[in-house]
């Protein structure tokens, strides 16, 4: 994985978000104990969010697609969506820190 600062500035590096990393996610997620169904249901949501965004992690295309969540969805729908998104955006800012503390201490 490249660990790349996200931005929609096109000078700033943008972090892709590709299947490895989702996947990986995911296999936490089931480490931790969750029914196989809510796995299916968050793997749905995360790649929803990923083909919306193009893959790259972007802060106004993330605010479009929960714009357009927000007018489209049920608010329980739109909540849910929201709490899993938001949950594996801290989990790679998370594993960002982790590398780059690594980094750091390697030098």
């Amino acid at each position: 994985h490249t660990a790349e600062v996200a931005g929609s500035n096109p000078a700033k590096p943008i972090m892709r978000i590709s299947d490895d990393i989702l996947e990986e996610y995911l296999n936490i997620l089931k480490l931790s104990g969750v029914t196989e169904g809510h796995i299916k249901e968050v793997k749905k949501a995360l790649q929803n969010y990923q083909k919306y965004i193009l893959f790259k992690l972007d802060k106004g295309k993330s605010i479009q697609y929960f714009q357009k969540l927000q007018k489209e969805s049920s608010i329980s729908y739109y909540k849910k969506q929201m709490y899993q998104i938001k949950k594996f955006l801290k989990h790679l800012l998370n594993s960002l820190s982790v590398l780059s503390h690594m980094y750091i201490i390697s030098l």
